[in-house]
């Protein structure tokens, strides 16, 4: 995650940061936005109880003030009763896979984030939604539309084979989303990728690799 954290520090040069965590596991990017200023502001979010036990106590230990924490999945649908299934890898725990050693199952509330950032005043913000949610993340960009809408947030995204396995929230949707919301695809290095592009490398991953790891979904509407 090197060229995730350097994004984030070279923008911290230009704007006050609010950074939304979805997945936010032990808190690398959470931490790591509050450190760089106080006047950045974080809403770290995890399904996992047992992560978020560990995220807690790092909390404690480093003192911030500027991040407030949910144990919320961040879905498409707020209030919907889930069964999250703990993995003894906390970076397996999903809704959607349980090929791993489930330690235990937990039910855990849904919330997007179009309801966590509700009354929230981010204009003179740069809002950044990181996305790291192990299949679910379109879902995710649907629970967030009004606010993409709105804010035009810079967008960190995991892409993985289990994204566009969904019913619903697939390679279609994904394609009309970046159409209606005038995004572009960029790798870590700064290239330009069509999401044809995306899902051919997705194709081409070996039977042990599920990810190809982070991209940035950028707007064209913003000035920057």
């Amino acid at each position: 995650d090197v060229s995730e954290i350097n994004v984030i520090k070279k923008l911290n040069n230009f704007y006050k940061i609010f950074l939304v965590d979805c997945g936010c596991n032990f808190g690398f990017y959470s931490f790591f936005t509050a450190s760089l200023s106080k006047d950045n502001q974080i809403i770290s979010i995890e399904a996992s109880k047992n992560t978020l036990e560990e995220f807690n106590k790092n909390l404690i230990i480093n003192n911030f003030n500027n991040i407030k924490v949910l144990n919320k999945a961040v879905m498409d649908l707020d209030n919907q009763k889930l069964v999250f299934s703990e993995s003894e890898k906390d970076w397996e725990s999903s809704f959607l896979n349980n090929k791993f050693s489930v330690i235990k199952k937990n039910e855990v509330e849904t919330i997007t984030i179009d309801r966590v950032l509700a009354g929230k005043n981010l204009d003179d913000k740069l809002l950044i939604l990181k996305i790291d949610v192990e299949g679910t993340d379109l879902n995710v960009l649907e629970g967030a539309k009004n606010t993409i809408k709105v804010n035009k947030p810079l967008i960190i995204i995991e892409f993985s084979k289990y994204i566009f396995k969904n019913e619903k929230f697939n390679y279609q949707y994904l394609n009309n989303f970046l159409k209606i919301h005038n995004y572009q695809i960029f790798s870590k290095e700064g290239q330009k990728h069509t999401l044809s592009e995306i899902l051919k490398f997705l194709e081409d991953l070996d039977k042990a690799h599920d990810t190809i790891g982070n991209y940035y979904l950028v707007s064209n509407n913003r000035e920057e």
